[in-house]
């Protein structure tokens, strides 16, 4: 599951359970379901916090870097993820071409499209693998994912490769 929004102005530099009680159950409870819930840091420029509800504990965390160079995005919300409980990966967040509502597409900058890329890799692994837990899968990306991944996409008029990088973040 991604979830790209951003649901208070507040940001944390550790877990935070305790601000929405049932929403870090219904996180753990999806967990224990073996699905993943991926969620976007926010697009402060904040270092040291990250965005809710990111910060729940059980939760997949998304920073955003940008997609030509590889760099972290200045944009993008980040803190030392071992001041936070669950994976924190970085990944392509500018630049991207997506769908507008006109029913056309345009390019876009932010961790909400930083997130699909990370929710879509752990759908292909759970789509392989249908009984395989979340934390193992966190697990293989945080040891295994630090090289490209070329994924074939083609749309009827914008064939394209995709390249996707995720650098686990410690």
């Amino acid at each position: 599951m991604n979830l790209s929004l951003a649901g208070r102005n507040e940001f944390f530099a550790s877990n935070c359970d305790a601000i929405s009680q049932p929403m870090a159950d219904a996180i753990a409870q999806l967990k224990s379901l073996r699905v993943a819930t991926v969620i976007s840091t926010g697009n402060l420029s904040k270092r040291t916090a990250i965005g809710f509800p990111a910060c729940m504990s059980q939760s997949i965390k998304v920073a955003a870097s940008d997609k030509h160079t590889g760099a972290f995005a200045t944009f993008s919300n980040a803190a030392p993820p071992n001041t936070f409980s669950g994976p924190m990966f970085v990944a392509p967040g500018t630049s991207i071409y997506t769908s507008v509502p006109s029913g056309s597409c345009d390019y876009f900058n932010g961790t909400s499209f930083a997130a699909p890329h990370v929710a879509g890799l752990y759908a292909i692994v759970k789509a392989i693998f249908p009984g395989i837990s979340v934390d193992s899968v966190s697990a293989y990306f945080l040891t295994e994912a630090s090289v490209p991944v070329d994924v074939p996409v083609s749309a009827p008029t914008l064939p394209y490769t995709l390249q996707l990088v995720i650098v686990p973040t410690y």
